[in-house]
């Protein structure tokens, strides 16, 4: 069985660290981030990478903006959770791994069919809405990154609206 620290053995060194880390101290938080900032490549698994790193779908950076989206075609929901974490959206995720840069960050889902958004879709989209969804995601945030991050959310388009306003032929498209 996984516990809350992403790790199957208690007695790991692992376990140990993640236990001081998430109850906050501060000398353990302080030579995660040292050795972070030393490595210019971090390894896959070690007790301070709490996660794997986030693929987005889409990913756009402007001039003065970065915009970063999921594509949802064939899943039946989305993404809420990874293993070391039961609340951790997907798309707030990719908002999470960009909160650090100073540009401002535009969210957003693009959904296959319209009928996506009855049921399961329907009901997800509302928790964008709700400020206490992000804080749940993002513990590990102060509340200003957790607000930067809430308000960053604009929404969810669909390919076929995308085809017809840009005039854009999708040859891999699901027909509905």
């Amino acid at each position: 069985m996984v516990n809350n620290y992403g790790v199957k053995n208690k007695n790991s060194r692992t376990y140990r660290k993640r236990e001081k880390l998430f109850s906050g101290d501060i000398l353990i938080k302080d030579e995660a981030i040292k050795i972070i900032n030393s490595k210019s490549k971090l390894p896959e698994r070690e007790w301070y990478i709490l996660e794997g790193n986030t693929f987005p779908d889409i990913f756009i950076k402007t001039e003065d903006s970065i915009f970063i989206g999921e594509a949802k075609r064939t899943e039946k929901d989305i993404t809420t959770k990874t293993r070391w974490l039961g609340q951790r959206d997907q798309l707030i995720r990719h908002i999470d791994s960009l909160l650090d840069q100073s540009k401002p960050i535009y969210s957003f889902y693009i959904l296959e069919k319209k009928e996506f958004l009855k049921g399961l879709y329907k009901e997800k989209m509302e928790f964008y809405k709700k400020k206490e969804y992000f804080e749940l995601n993002l513990k590990h945030r102060s509340n200003s990154s957790i607000d930067r991050a809430f308000n960053s959310f604009i929404g969810y388009a669909f390919w076929d609206d995308i085809a017809i306003n840009f005039g854009i032929n999708f040859p891999d498209k699901i027909n509905n």
